[in-house]
């Protein structure tokens, strides 16, 4: 996080950079340059360091913990899966790890911790950013480890209208269940999605935030970056 990056980095390398203009952030990250990510979501040189470091945390959780979830829901084909990696010997601007160079738990860290529990509700969908007449096609599941009577919820938020609907009341049997499948028109800049499963014990989430690219082919930062820091923070 910002916090991190202010204590091993001078103040002039505090700043929008990559590691092929940047001699200090080559030292400090030269594998996993992460800036064209960023730039296919907001636009090249049209984001801060705050952003920079919000967007990269977000592609981040997602991608593990989507691909954690697909091997859960594969199993037993898929007999286990290890993160590589926990957490580094060097302070980077931009690594892999779950938790940095000075002890602070990465969005990531909690993505895969629920990832790995014994109830996983997850979603399947092709990519993250799509243009304006396509439509957001997913497929909701939830895996369990055993048997288990639970609720479950999904939560829609397309930027217009936020509906909750109860997909599931029971039992449910050990293994994945396919509980939803969908298109969804990007009437907005978004679609926000929420699948909460509700047992006597614990109440797990998973969210998906899906992306429209606007005239220029970029996001709209303004709407998008607020969701994003919600979404990283949630636990």
């Amino acid at each position: 996080g910002i916090k991190s990056l202010r204590k091993f980095l001078p103040p002039e390398d505090l700043g929008v950079f990559t590691t092929e203009n940047n001699d200090t952030w080559r030292h400090h990250g030269d594998w996993w340059e992460s800036s064209e990510w960023v730039e296919d979501i907001f636009g090249k040189d049209n984001y801060t360091l705050e952003e920079l470091v919000l967007c990269t945390q977000f592609i981040q959780k997602v991608a593990l913990s989507y691909a954690v979830d697909s091997m859960r829901r594969n199993a037993p084909y898929t007999s286990g899966c290890m993160i590589w990696q926990l957490n580094e010997a060097f302070p980077n601007v931009s690594c892999t790890r779950l938790i940095d160079f000075y002890n602070k738990p990465l969005p990531a860290y909690y993505a895969i911790k629920q990832s790995y529990d014994k109830v996983v509700p997850s979603f399947k969908y092709d990519k993250l950013v799509f243009r304006e007449r396509e439509k957001a096609e997913y497929t909701a599941f939830v895996t369990l480890e055993k048997e288990c009577e639970c609720r479950v919820y999904l939560t829609v938020d397309d930027g217009k209208e936020k509906v909750k609907t109860l997909l599931h009341s029971g039992i449910l049997p050990a293994g994945t269940t396919v509980l939803k499948q969908d298109k969804l028109p990007m009437r907005s800049d978004f679609v926000h999605l929420t699948l909460t499963v509700s047992t006597d014990k614990k109440i797990h989430r998973k969210e998906a935030l899906l992306m429209k690219r606007g005239e220029k082919g970029y996001v709209n930062k303004e709407v998008i970056v607020p969701i994003m820091q919600a979404v990283c923070e949630s636990k």
